[in-house]
């Protein structure tokens, strides 16, 4: 056919796993990629179909192509879809990204409130201490809580999902679970929502405790226990109340740091006790008090935070007695459908808690058929979630731009040293059992790279590892860029992230990159050119050369003017440092070092002055804060977690926001950056939800050793 060409394409995974002689021996699988003109797409789709051949997606595409169309998929428009995003998928990918989309179809429709039916909602005058009107959406989500926590109409929703799922005789286990899941996205308010329940169920709480002192030998407590994720969410959540109940209507207990109760009798009469998880875990291993109590109601604020079964936080959570229990979480699966199988453990939602069954009556039927075999997990989540998404606001879009930087000759000619070393390190490590060494590798000079993107060339400092301290890295999580000090406890019982579930690069003994004597470490001899992301002195950051990064984000905020307030998110500390200096007074800031009252110092200065800038590092103000005064949110570099790039825009566009908030991306040019921003975009495409924890290796947060060799842009000898 005039006008299409056809090329032969063989996986290099495959090649480099057939004979060495592939010229006289083996037989080696080939695609066949068909090219031409749109105009001809249709013609060679007919031609191709009269000989019974069918088109795949394609698992490459060459970079001159300008997009990827199959003339033999069925569409309703006129007008062929672009299908690059699913090049390389091959069928189990494209069967997991069906599943996938099926489980975000049910968790987009867990907003319809006929289900928040049953008991009317009785409340007395207590809803009279809130100095804030409840919203609608607020309003309906205490109504299910309510119903949720009526015995009685909990068992019989229950009773009406074990029915809808054709739940058999054997596996009908009574269920007490009075509590569920709210899943509304970020900024709709969860935790108003829920300091409103309870202060409207207050009267409630005290009958319940004065019905008996003693439960099974643990003393009853009318109190609603909050365990949230570090000590910056404790502040949050006092901010709250401050913010929207009358002063003296709840009585409040912060169960954290030194110096906490020991005795149970000391913490049953407050209304709401505030502590972590890593002092609810602290007080599990070592027996403490909050495990003594029977308490009134227990909540979980960012509860995907357990859904490591194996964790110490998951354990000492469902250890936890009490009347009812709730899950906080914008994201209730976050990868795995195995994720929710912990937040039932822990609401004791029987007989779905139980692996075993959870995996006979919703994953089975979803595995076998996408389409009709999610009805079950559809009338699960309904029954016992409520999920409400940011239309629901009706806030202005945001507006996205991407600022592209192109390195300065010296930053480059750096950039290119850290790649050769690094490519002489793979080359060195043939063997395929060093794996992880070559992800140490990859992953320590991804790192490199990405702070030169930032920090250009630094004066001359001494050495230091990757992971500086004082910088992202040295008490976190390498991946969803969290470090504070709470996340650190947990991290070092578990050595995985209680946030994103990765497995700490960073605690893994390995060789470092640049061994005694490698020409990457010379660079320290050569005037001006070591490794970036060395913490600066005040006075070195003043005297340093600007970035081509740091001056592009300087230009634009000079662009941005004075009457616009803007948010700027960086991962790194140093990044901060530079921007600082260069802003000449015209910024706050706030990052690890700031304590809290100084931190809402700053942060009232930010919202009630013309102060136009305030800087932060993304481990630091990502979460938890309202930041509406902002209406421009600078992502400084392409996060590996693009959920911590959400979590930050959160800030400012979010319940309150009047105006259109512009979001600015700043990416380098022919770097680690723009592979990044490729990897965000690809897993995208991919599944997002899977059906078990060990088929999602390939997650955006933990990243597989192929994430960081297309990023990196390096071949690996297999």
């Amino acid at each position: 056919m005039v006008g299409v060409k056809a090329t032969a394409v063989i996986e290099v995974a495959v090649a480099a796993a057939g004979p060495k002689e592939l010229r006289t021996k083996g037989i080696v699988p080939l695609t066949i990629n068909v090219y031409g003109q749109p105009s001809k797409a249709n013609d060679a789709g007919d031609a191709l179909s009269t000989i019974s051949a069918f088109l795949q997606h394609p698992f490459f595409l060459e970079s001159s192509c300008k997009g990827y169309f199959n003339p033999q998929l069925f569409r309703v428009e006129s007008q062929m879809q672009d299908l690059t995003y699913l090049v390389g998928l091959k069928e189990r990918e494209l069967r997991a990204k069906t599943i996938s989309d099926q489980v975000e179809d049910i968790l987009g429709s867990l907003d319809d409130t006929v289900f928040v039916q049953g008991p009317p909602l009785q409340v007395g005058d207590e809803l009279g201490a809130l100095l804030t009107n409840l919203t609608d959406h607020q309003s309906a989500a205490l109504r299910f809580i309510h119903q949720r926590e009526n015995q009685q109409h909990s068992q019989w929703m229950q009773e009406r999902l074990r029915n809808l799922t054709n739940m058999p005789p054997a596996h009908n286990i009574p269920s007490y679970s009075t509590g569920g899941i709210l899943a509304d996205a970020m900024g709709l308010g969860k935790t108003l929502t829920m300091i409103s329940t309870i202060i409207a169920t207050s009267s409630h709480a005290e009958q319940w405790r004065a019905h008996s002192g003693l439960q099974e030998g643990f003393l009853r407590s009318r109190t609603t226990l909050v365990v949230v994720s570090s000590a910056q969410v404790l502040n949050v959540w006092e901010s709250e109340i401050e913010k929207h109940v009358k002063p003296t209507t709840l009585k409040i207990c912060r169960f954290h740091g030194k110096g906490r109760p020991t005795l149970p009798a000391s913490l049953t009469d407050y209304d709401l006790i505030l502590t972590t998880y890593a002092t609810l875990s602290a007080e599990y291993k070592s027996r403490g008090v909050l495990h003594d109590i029977m308490w009134f109601r227990v909540v979980l604020d960012e509860a995907h935070w357990i859904r490591n079964k194996g964790s110490t936080q998951f354990k000492a959570a469902v250890a936890l007695q009490s009347a009812h229990r709730w899950c906080l979480t914008g994201t209730p699966i976050q990868n795995s459908l195995n994720d929710l199988v912990s937040l039932l453990s822990f609401l004791s939602f029987e007989p779905f808690s139980s692996p075993i069954i959870f995996q006979r009556h919703i994953l089975e039927p979803l595995a076998r058929d996408p389409q009709t075999g999610a009805s079950n997990l559809r009338e699960l989540l309904r029954t016992i979630c409520l999920r409400r998404d940011e239309r629901l606001l009706k806030l202005p879009e945001p507006s996205f731009e991407q600022v592209e930087v192109t390195l300065q000759e010296g930053e480059r000619i750096l950039y290119n040293m850290i790649m050769a070393q690094c490519a002489r390190e793979i080359d060195d490590t043939v063997s395929s059992q060093v794996k992880i060494k070559k992800y140490n590798i990859l992953f320590t000079a991804m790192t490199k790279l990405r702070r030169l993107c930032n920090n250009g060339i630094l004066p001359t400092l001494p050495m230091t590892n990757v992971t500086t301290e004082g910088d992202i890295g040295s008490e976190g999580c390498e991946f969803c860029s969290g470090a504070d000090e709470d996340k650190f406890e947990l991290v070092m019982q578990d050595d995985i992230c209680p946030e994103c579930g990765s497995q700490l690069v960073s605690r893994v003994n390995l060789p470092c990159l640049t061994p005694k004597g490698t020409q990457l470490q010379a660079l320290a001899l050569i005037p001006g050119m070591v490794s970036p992301g060395e913490i600066l002195t005040a006075n070195q950051a003043s005297n340093t050369t600007l970035s081509s990064k740091v001056q592009a984000v300087v230009n634009r905020l000079n662009q941005v003017g004075y009457r616009s307030k803007s948010l700027v998110f960086s991962s790194w500390v140093t990044t901060l440092d530079l921007l600082e200096q260069n802003l000449k007074g015209r910024c706050l800031r706030i990052d690890g070092s700031v304590n809290y009252a100084t931190r809402l110092r700053i942060l009232e200065e930010f919202q009630a002055t013309d102060v136009p800038i305030l800087l932060m590092t993304v481990q630091t103000g990502a979460v938890g804060l309202n930041l509406t005064a902002a209406n421009y949110v600078h992502i400084v570099e392409p996060q590996w977690n693009p959920s911590v790039e959400e979590q930050a825009i959160a800030r400012a566009v979010r319940m309150g926001q009047t105006r259109t908030v512009t979001i600015i991306r700043y990416v380098v040019k022919n770097s680690v950056e723009e592979n990044i921003v490729q990897i965000q975009k690809r897993k995208r495409s991919l599944a997002k939800f899977t059906l078990d924890s060990a088929s999602h290796d390939g997650d955006g947060a933990s990243g597989t050793l192929d994430d960081l060799r297309v990023v990196l842009d390096i071949d690996l000898i297999p």
